[in-house]
């Protein structure tokens, strides 16, 4: 049985697809006016990248996005504090080796204990060593074998205390922290 062109199916696609013509010229339109608009009335982009939050220049080089983000007292204060604490005294004399206390890699289950030998002079961490360390199983040792060097280098690197954690290493990288952090206060007396 063959439809007529004037079937009710057809009719229904038909009053369907009626409006397409005008929603696609309507987003065309919007498109172009999106990419055409300058907030100061310029010609070509200014503005914000809405996808990164990151401000774009205009042609003459001035920014047209927003202002920095504003910050408490209390964050400048916790930020300082941060900084003090993992900030390497400034002693006379030749460079000091102190070695940090042994610290557990996680207090809950024995993975393995570390302990650091720091040298510091000039203000900052010119080497570290590893004085001590034990690991418990095959896995834990696999960790410690990766993640310790990377964590040396970057002491020194840095030329402070605060590093940064390496990925699934956490508990080894938080027992290194702790221990070149008992180093750092032992050399402040």
């Amino acid at each position: 049985m063959k439809r007529s062109p004037s079937s009710p199916r057809v009719g229904r696609i038909r009053r369907f697809l009626r409006p397409a013509p005008y929603v696609a010229t309507a987003a065309a339109a919007g498109m172009l006016a999106l990419l055409w608009y300058s907030p100061e009335g310029q010609e070509g982009g200014g503005g914000i990248d809405v996808l990164n939050g990151a401000s774009i220049a205009n042609p003459d080089g001035s920014s047209a996005g927003a202002s920095p983000p504003v910050t408490s007292n209390a964050q400048l204060r916790k930020e300082e504090a941060e900084a003090r604490r993992y900030a390497i005294p400034i002693l006379d004399g030749p460079p000091r080796t102190v070695v940090g206390d042994t610290e557990k890699i996680w207090r809950k289950h024995p993975f393995g204990e570390l302990r650091v030998q720091v040298t510091v002079g000039g203000g900052r961490i010119t080497d570290v060593k590893m004085q001590h360390l034990d690991t418990y199983d095959g896995r834990s040792e696999e960790i410690a074998n990766f993640s310790l060097p990377a964590l040396m280098l970057q002491s020194v690197t840095t030329g402070n205390a605060k590093v940064d954690g390496i990925s699934s290493a956490t508990y080894t990288s938080q027992a290194y922290e702790r221990s070149l952090q008992s180093a750092i206060d032992q050399l402040r007396g």
